[in-house]
């Protein structure tokens, strides 16, 4: 039996940026993403984790065909996106953003918010548009009513509801959510994370769920992969990575998640200001200066990433 292809494909992605100071400066180059390889199969949830700034939305981002790879390739169902048109790619894949406050346009009913993927497509005939806006408004759990309302009549947690059923109105194989739940409280946020595994078993969806809460991970990611200024340091199935990860990067973020465990103290902080500079170049291993496991080696040579006990890490002394 032939292997099924993925829906999205990353392969030894790159994405620089460069700029120049207004005053005539020197050209400053900083590398968003470093060589990154990564698939989402059919029917499957990959987390992508990490820090705010270690370039999980930039590769979101050319994931999407929103940018163009400065190296490497992005692959939908087989085609590279330079091969495929924007409507193409959007017909496979579509995003949800992290703020529904402002990815839905105020000036709009949620009845024309939902539609406007259908219009831009040009699928049916306004009658036809109109009934798959209320099909997916029930979907999502909102009513077929609130499509004459504008966004500022909506709770966030109904706001990113509208903000799902305009993604999934034209029936894409896969969603790209970046941290979906961050700007919602608690109790919508599990509402929310409820809402996905509903609609993942329903539709046979697959989810790109780029976040930092590795509680949100461990209720929807079959697969986890773990992002490091710009590079997978640790990748494999989500159980293993979160009860036994190897990397010591991946450890630390397991002991910031705070637990309410009665008598547990809170643990130090990720220390951001030992992070390595992206507009320098630098030699060694990047996450040494915050690694108690650090040798010599890692002062010299980059860990490359390479499969250790049926997991991807880029370590030179792995906890395991």
């Amino acid at each position: 039996m032939p292997e099924a292809i993925s829906i999205v494909e990353a392969n030894e992605v790159h994405k620089t940026f460069s700029s120049k100071s207004r005053f005539g400066g020197a050209v400053r180059t900083v590398r968003a993403v470093r060589g990154i390889s990564l698939s989402l199969g059919p029917d499957r949830t990959l987390a992508l984790v990490g820090e705010s700034g270690c370039g999980k939305s930039t590769l979101a981002g050319m994931l999407l065909g929103l940018s163009a790879p400065s190296e490497g390739m992005v692959r939908i169902k087989g085609a590279t996106t330079s091969e495929l048109s924007r409507q193409a790619i959007a017909n496979a894949v579509q995003p949800v953003f992290q703020d529904p406050y402002v990815s839905l346009n105020p000036r709009k009913t949620v009845e024309q918010i939902v539609r406007l993927p259908l219009v831009a497509a040009g699928r049916g005939n306004r009658t036809e548009q109109i009934e798959r806006v209320h099909e997916m408004l029930e979907l999502v759990g909102l009513p077929a009513d609130f499509s004459g309302r504008m966004p500022r009549q909506l709770s966030g947690g109904q706001r990113q509801r509208v903000s799902i059923a305009r993604s999934l109105v034209a029936e894409p194989q896969a969603l790209i959510c970046d941290e979906p739940t961050s700007a919602l409280d608690v109790s919508v946020q599990a509402q929310i994370i409820n809402l996905l595994l509903e609609l993942r078993g329903r539709l046979r969806l697959s989810y790109l769920l780029i976040t930092h809460n590795l509680a949100v991970v461990d209720q929807l990611a079959d697969e986890t992969a773990v992002m490091y200024f710009g590079r997978l340091i640790e990748v494999g199935r989500t159980r293993d990575v979160l009860d036994r990860p190897l990397h010591p990067y991946t450890l630390m973020l397991r002991q910031a998640v705070l637990e309410p465990t009665v008598g547990q103290k809170l643990t130090a902080p990720l220390d951001a200001a030992v992070m390595p500079n992206p507009m320098q170049a630098h030699r060694g291993c990047p996450f040494r200066a915050r690694c108690s496991r650090a040798s010599s080696i890692c002062e010299d040579m980059e860990p490359p990433l390479v499969e250790i006990s049926g997991r991807r890490i880029a370590c030179h002394n792995p906890l395991h």
